[in-house]
C-alpha cells in the first residue's frame, strides 16, 4: 500500500501534467469506465460456463 507521501507526490504530478481544470473530468471518466467494467463483469459472471450448466438450469440433467 502506498503511504501518504507517495499519494501526495502522485497527486502533485497529476496536477502538473493535466492541470486543475481537467482532473475532475478525468476522475469522472475513470469512474464511469470502472462502473461499466463492473457491470460487464457481473453480467459475464452470471452466464453459464458449459452446456452442462444449461441442462441443470433447464431441469433436463
Amino acid at each position: 500500500m502506498p503511504g501518504l507521501l507517495e499519494i501526495l507526490i502522485i497527486a502533485a504530478v497529476a496536477l502538473v501534467l493535466f492541470g486543475h481544470k481537467r482532473i475532475p473530468s478525468l476522475g469522472k471518466s475513470l469512474g464511469i469506465g470502472t462502473g461499466e467494467f463492473g457491470k460487464s463483469f457481473r453480467k459475464a459472471a452470471n452466464l453459464p460456463d458449459a452446456p452442462a450448466d444449461l441442462e441443470k438450469k433447464d431441469g433436463n440433467g
